[in-house]
Protein backbone atom coordinates (compact mmCIF):
# COMPACT_ATOMS: atom_id res chain seq x y z
CA UNK A 1 0.00 0.00 0.00
CA UNK A 2 1.15 3.52 -0.61
CA UNK A 3 -0.17 7.03 -0.57
CA UNK A 4 -0.38 8.70 -3.94
CA UNK A 5 -0.23 12.45 -4.22
CA UNK A 6 0.08 14.94 -7.01
CA UNK A 7 3.32 16.14 -5.44
CA UNK A 8 4.85 16.63 -2.04
CA UNK A 9 4.13 20.35 -2.25
CA UNK A 10 0.55 20.00 -3.46
CA UNK A 11 -0.49 17.29 -0.99
CA UNK A 12 1.09 17.95 2.41
CA UNK A 13 0.32 15.44 5.13
CA UNK A 14 -1.03 17.31 8.16
CA UNK A 15 1.11 15.98 11.04
CA UNK A 16 3.94 13.65 11.96
CA UNK A 17 1.64 10.73 12.64
CA UNK A 18 0.18 10.92 9.17
CA UNK A 19 3.63 11.46 7.64
CA UNK A 20 4.72 8.23 9.30
CA UNK A 21 1.73 6.46 7.81
CA UNK A 22 2.66 7.81 4.40
CA UNK A 23 6.14 6.34 4.70
CA UNK A 24 4.70 3.09 5.96
CA UNK A 25 2.54 2.57 2.93
CA UNK A 26 5.22 3.77 0.53
CA UNK A 27 7.57 1.17 2.01
CA UNK A 28 5.04 -1.59 1.52
CA UNK A 29 4.73 -0.91 -2.19
CA UNK A 30 8.19 0.40 -2.88
CA UNK A 31 6.99 2.82 -5.56
CA UNK A 32 5.46 6.27 -5.75
CA UNK A 33 2.18 7.25 -7.35
CA UNK A 34 0.72 10.52 -8.61
CA UNK A 35 -2.95 9.72 -9.07
CA UNK A 36 -5.02 11.08 -6.18
CA UNK A 37 -5.01 11.74 -2.47
CA UNK A 38 -5.48 8.07 -1.66
CA UNK A 39 -3.88 4.83 -0.65
CA UNK A 40 -3.38 2.17 -3.26
CA UNK A 41 -2.46 -1.50 -3.03
CA UNK A 42 -1.09 -3.65 -5.81
CA UNK A 43 -0.48 -7.31 -6.44
CA UNK A 44 2.98 -8.77 -6.96
CA UNK A 45 4.32 -7.91 -3.55
CA UNK A 46 6.02 -11.29 -3.07
CA UNK A 47 8.01 -11.05 0.14
CA UNK A 48 6.92 -7.50 1.00
CA UNK A 49 3.36 -8.43 1.85
CA UNK A 50 4.61 -11.09 4.26
CA UNK A 51 6.36 -8.52 6.36
CA UNK A 52 4.65 -6.95 9.34
CA UNK A 53 4.48 -3.20 9.73
CA UNK A 54 3.21 -1.84 13.01
CA UNK A 55 1.20 1.33 13.06
CA UNK A 56 2.82 3.79 15.40
CA UNK A 57 0.22 5.27 17.72
CA UNK A 58 2.65 7.05 20.04
CA UNK A 59 2.00 10.23 18.06
CA UNK A 60 -1.34 12.02 18.12
CA UNK A 61 -3.34 10.93 15.10
CA UNK A 62 -6.27 13.33 15.13
CA UNK A 63 -9.94 12.55 15.53
CA UNK A 64 -11.36 9.18 14.63
CA UNK A 65 -14.27 9.09 12.24
CA UNK A 66 -16.40 5.98 12.17
CA UNK A 67 -18.35 7.00 9.16
CA UNK A 68 -19.10 3.72 7.41
CA UNK A 69 -20.52 1.43 10.07
CA UNK A 70 -24.12 2.37 9.22
CA UNK A 71 -25.41 3.61 12.56
CA UNK A 72 -29.12 3.73 13.25
CA UNK A 73 -30.31 7.31 12.87
CA UNK A 74 -33.48 9.01 14.06
CA UNK A 75 -34.58 11.46 11.40
CA UNK A 76 -34.73 14.99 12.80
CA UNK A 77 -35.77 18.32 11.42
CA UNK A 78 -34.11 21.68 11.89
CA UNK A 79 -35.83 23.86 14.49
CA UNK A 80 -35.22 27.16 16.26
CA UNK A 81 -35.57 26.89 20.05
CA UNK A 82 -34.40 30.04 21.86
CA UNK A 83 -31.92 29.60 24.72
CA UNK A 84 -32.83 31.71 27.78
CA UNK A 85 -30.04 34.08 28.76
CA UNK A 86 -28.42 33.91 32.21
CA UNK A 87 -30.57 31.01 33.36
CA UNK A 88 -28.65 27.79 33.98
CA UNK A 89 -31.18 26.91 36.67
CA UNK A 90 -33.62 26.22 33.86
CA UNK A 91 -31.97 26.44 30.46
CA UNK A 92 -33.60 24.54 27.64
CA UNK A 93 -34.19 20.81 27.23
CA UNK A 94 -34.53 19.36 23.73
CA UNK A 95 -36.11 15.86 23.80
CA UNK A 96 -35.33 13.07 21.36
CA UNK A 97 -37.14 9.72 21.42
CA UNK A 98 -35.02 6.69 20.53
CA UNK A 99 -36.56 3.32 19.67
CA UNK A 100 -35.67 0.08 17.94
CA UNK A 101 -32.02 -0.14 19.00
CA UNK A 102 -30.33 -2.65 21.33
CA UNK A 103 -31.33 -2.69 24.98
CA UNK A 104 -27.92 -2.59 26.69
CA UNK A 105 -25.51 0.24 25.93
CA UNK A 106 -21.90 -0.89 25.85
CA UNK A 107 -22.92 -4.49 25.18
CA UNK A 108 -25.22 -5.03 22.19
CA UNK A 109 -25.39 -1.41 21.11
CA UNK A 110 -23.16 1.65 21.39
CA UNK A 111 -23.78 5.38 21.29
CA UNK A 112 -22.10 6.28 18.04
CA UNK A 113 -22.33 10.05 18.17
CA UNK A 114 -24.35 13.07 19.30
CA UNK A 115 -24.93 15.77 16.69
CA UNK A 116 -25.66 19.36 17.66
CA UNK A 117 -26.17 22.66 15.86
CA UNK A 118 -26.55 25.77 17.99
CA UNK A 119 -26.75 29.33 16.70
CA UNK A 120 -25.10 31.58 19.30
CA UNK A 121 -22.97 34.73 19.11
CA UNK A 122 -20.83 34.00 22.21
CA UNK A 123 -20.57 30.25 22.64
CA UNK A 124 -18.27 30.35 25.68
CA UNK A 125 -21.35 31.24 27.72
CA UNK A 126 -22.99 27.90 26.90
CA UNK A 127 -23.01 24.62 28.82
CA UNK A 128 -24.17 21.48 26.99
CA UNK A 129 -25.25 18.20 28.60
CA UNK A 130 -26.62 14.91 27.25
CA UNK A 131 -29.17 13.14 29.45
CA UNK A 132 -30.16 9.47 29.01
CA UNK A 133 -33.68 8.09 29.53
CA UNK A 134 -32.77 6.93 33.06
CA UNK A 135 -31.53 10.41 34.05
CA UNK A 136 -27.79 9.75 33.73
CA UNK A 137 -26.15 12.91 32.45
CA UNK A 138 -22.83 13.50 30.67
CA UNK A 139 -21.18 16.85 30.02
CA UNK A 140 -20.70 17.57 26.33
CA UNK A 141 -19.10 21.01 26.53
CA UNK A 142 -18.78 23.47 29.41
CA UNK A 143 -17.85 27.08 28.65
CA UNK A 144 -15.75 26.43 25.56
CA UNK A 145 -15.13 28.58 22.51
CA UNK A 146 -14.07 32.05 23.66
CA UNK A 147 -16.22 34.73 22.01
CA UNK A 148 -16.62 32.84 18.74
CA UNK A 149 -19.94 31.78 17.24
CA UNK A 150 -21.94 28.58 17.07
CA UNK A 151 -21.75 24.84 17.52
CA UNK A 152 -21.92 23.49 13.98
CA UNK A 153 -23.05 25.60 11.04
CA UNK A 154 -26.62 26.95 11.47
CA UNK A 155 -26.75 28.09 7.85
CA UNK A 156 -26.50 24.57 6.44
CA UNK A 157 -28.61 22.55 8.90
CA UNK A 158 -28.52 19.57 9.22
CA UNK A 159 -25.16 19.44 7.41
CA UNK A 160 -21.96 20.29 9.28
CA UNK A 161 -23.00 19.76 12.91
CA UNK A 162 -20.74 19.70 15.93
CA UNK A 163 -20.34 15.97 16.60
CA UNK A 164 -19.54 14.55 20.02
CA UNK A 165 -18.08 11.03 20.09
CA UNK A 166 -16.12 9.20 22.75
CA UNK A 167 -13.79 7.73 20.13
CA UNK A 168 -12.63 11.15 18.96
CA UNK A 169 -9.10 12.11 19.96
CA UNK A 170 -9.86 15.81 19.58
CA UNK A 171 -11.14 17.18 22.94
CA UNK A 172 -13.74 19.93 22.68
CA UNK A 173 -11.94 21.69 25.52
CA UNK A 174 -8.74 21.89 23.45
CA UNK A 175 -10.37 23.26 20.32
CA UNK A 176 -11.74 26.59 21.53
CA UNK A 177 -10.31 28.53 18.60
CA UNK A 178 -11.97 26.41 15.91
CA UNK A 179 -14.57 28.28 13.91
CA UNK A 180 -18.12 27.08 14.56
CA UNK A 181 -16.97 23.81 16.15
CA UNK A 182 -17.61 21.88 12.91
CA UNK A 183 -16.07 18.42 13.26
CA UNK A 184 -15.89 15.42 15.58
CA UNK A 185 -14.96 16.16 19.18
CA UNK A 186 -14.43 14.26 22.40
CA UNK A 187 -17.00 15.39 24.98
CA UNK A 188 -15.88 16.64 28.36
CA UNK A 189 -17.73 13.80 30.05
CA UNK A 190 -17.48 10.08 29.27
CA UNK A 191 -20.14 8.27 27.23
CA UNK A 192 -19.18 5.07 29.04
CA UNK A 193 -21.19 6.48 31.96
CA UNK A 194 -24.23 5.41 29.93
CA UNK A 195 -23.10 1.77 29.74
CA UNK A 196 -25.60 -0.75 31.01
CA UNK A 197 -28.71 1.33 30.45
CA UNK A 198 -31.48 0.74 27.91
CA UNK A 199 -31.11 3.56 25.35
CA UNK A 200 -34.68 3.23 24.11
CA UNK A 201 -36.69 6.14 25.44
CA UNK A 202 -36.45 9.92 25.68
CA UNK A 203 -32.98 11.47 25.60
CA UNK A 204 -32.46 15.17 26.24
CA UNK A 205 -29.97 17.76 25.10
CA UNK A 206 -29.78 20.29 27.91
CA UNK A 207 -28.32 23.70 27.08
CA UNK A 208 -27.96 26.77 29.25
CA UNK A 209 -26.51 30.26 28.91
CA UNK A 210 -24.80 31.15 32.17
CA UNK A 211 -24.22 34.89 31.81
CA UNK A 212 -26.13 38.08 31.11
CA UNK A 213 -24.20 39.77 28.34
CA UNK A 214 -26.92 40.59 25.82
CA UNK A 215 -26.17 37.52 23.74
CA UNK A 216 -28.68 35.54 21.73
CA UNK A 217 -28.86 31.93 20.69
CA UNK A 218 -31.04 28.99 19.76
CA UNK A 219 -30.82 25.23 19.43
CA UNK A 220 -31.19 24.41 15.74
CA UNK A 221 -30.58 20.65 15.62
CA UNK A 222 -30.07 17.66 17.91
CA UNK A 223 -29.67 14.03 16.90
CA UNK A 224 -28.18 10.80 18.23
CA UNK A 225 -26.86 7.85 16.25
CA UNK A 226 -26.37 4.33 17.55
CA UNK A 227 -24.78 1.21 16.07
CA UNK A 228 -24.77 -2.45 16.93
CA UNK A 229 -21.58 -3.08 18.87
CA UNK A 230 -19.15 -4.60 16.35
CA UNK A 231 -17.56 -6.97 18.84
CA UNK A 232 -20.95 -8.22 19.99
CA UNK A 233 -21.64 -9.63 16.51
CA UNK A 234 -18.05 -10.66 15.75
CA UNK A 235 -16.79 -12.32 18.90
CA UNK A 236 -13.38 -13.97 18.51
CA UNK A 237 -12.40 -12.25 15.26
CA UNK A 238 -8.74 -11.17 15.22
CA UNK A 239 -8.38 -10.25 11.54
CA UNK A 240 -10.34 -7.89 9.29
CA UNK A 241 -10.52 -7.82 5.50
CA UNK A 242 -10.82 -4.87 3.11
CA UNK A 243 -11.72 -5.21 -0.57
CA UNK A 244 -13.25 -2.34 -2.51
CA UNK A 245 -15.08 -4.85 -4.74
CA UNK A 246 -16.58 -7.01 -1.98
CA UNK A 247 -20.33 -7.51 -2.34
CA UNK A 248 -21.17 -9.53 0.77
CA UNK A 249 -22.21 -8.32 4.20
CA UNK A 250 -19.32 -5.81 4.30
CA UNK A 251 -18.62 -6.50 7.96
CA UNK A 252 -14.92 -7.27 7.46
CA UNK A 253 -15.18 -10.87 8.64
CA UNK A 254 -13.90 -12.51 5.40
CA UNK A 255 -12.86 -11.66 1.86
CA UNK A 256 -16.43 -12.27 0.71
CA UNK A 257 -17.80 -10.00 3.42
CA UNK A 258 -14.90 -7.54 3.44
CA UNK A 259 -15.21 -3.86 4.24
CA UNK A 260 -15.02 -1.76 1.09
CA UNK A 261 -13.48 1.20 2.92
CA UNK A 262 -10.11 1.05 4.67
CA UNK A 263 -11.12 3.52 7.37
CA UNK A 264 -14.06 1.30 8.35
CA UNK A 265 -11.64 -1.52 9.12
CA UNK A 266 -9.36 0.78 11.10
CA UNK A 267 -12.37 2.06 13.04
CA UNK A 268 -13.58 -1.45 13.77
CA UNK A 269 -10.14 -2.35 15.08
CA UNK A 270 -10.45 0.58 17.47
CA UNK A 271 -13.83 -0.58 18.75
CA UNK A 272 -12.91 -4.27 18.92
CA UNK A 273 -9.49 -4.56 20.53
CA UNK A 274 -9.21 -8.28 19.73
CA UNK A 275 -8.41 -7.26 16.14
CA UNK A 276 -4.68 -7.63 15.48
CA UNK A 277 -4.43 -7.51 11.67
CA UNK A 278 -6.09 -5.85 8.66
CA UNK A 279 -5.66 -7.42 5.22
CA UNK A 280 -6.26 -5.12 2.25
CA UNK A 281 -6.94 -6.31 -1.30
CA UNK A 282 -5.64 -4.68 -4.45
CA UNK A 283 -7.32 -1.34 -5.11
CA UNK A 284 -7.38 2.38 -4.43
CA UNK A 285 -8.75 3.58 -1.09
CA UNK A 286 -9.52 7.25 -0.62
CA UNK A 287 -9.95 8.97 2.75
CA UNK A 288 -13.22 10.78 3.31
CA UNK A 289 -12.54 13.15 6.21
CA UNK A 290 -9.98 15.55 7.62
CA UNK A 291 -8.48 15.45 11.11
CA UNK A 292 -11.62 16.70 12.84
CA UNK A 293 -14.06 14.60 10.84
CA UNK A 294 -15.04 17.25 8.29
CA UNK A 295 -16.12 15.64 5.02
CA UNK A 296 -15.87 18.94 3.13
CA UNK A 297 -12.72 20.74 4.31
CA UNK A 298 -11.61 23.88 2.50
CA UNK A 299 -8.51 21.97 1.38
CA UNK A 300 -9.40 18.42 0.23
CA UNK A 301 -5.73 17.47 0.64
CA UNK A 302 -6.24 17.47 4.41
CA UNK A 303 -8.42 14.37 4.15
CA UNK A 304 -6.54 11.37 5.47
CA UNK A 305 -6.84 7.99 7.17
CA UNK A 306 -6.74 7.91 10.97
CA UNK A 307 -4.93 5.15 12.81
CA UNK A 308 -6.02 4.67 16.39
CA UNK A 309 -4.20 1.69 17.88
CA UNK A 310 -1.34 -0.74 17.28
CA UNK A 311 -2.51 -3.15 14.58
CA UNK A 312 -0.77 -4.74 11.59
CA UNK A 313 -1.75 -4.05 7.98
CA UNK A 314 -0.98 -6.39 5.08
CA UNK A 315 -1.64 -5.22 1.52
CA UNK A 316 -1.61 -6.29 -2.09
CA UNK A 317 -3.70 -9.46 -2.02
Amino acid sequence: MKPSTTSQADRPWPNLAILKIKRLFSHLTGTARSESNSLRTDTGMAYQKKQVYRLCVALWCGALWVGGLAPAANAQTCVNLPIPEDNCAAGIEVPLTISGVGNNLGSNVMLYQAEVIIDHNYRQQLNLYLQAPNGTEVELSIGNGFSLDDYGDPVNCPANPAIFASWSQYPISSSAALNKFVGVFQPEGDFSDFNGIDPNGVWKLRVCDGTSANTTGAVIYFNLKFETAFCYNNSGITKLYVDQDAAGANDGSSWTNAFTDLQDAINASHICTDIQEIWVAEGTYTPGYDLVGNASPSDPATKTFFLTRDVKIYGGF
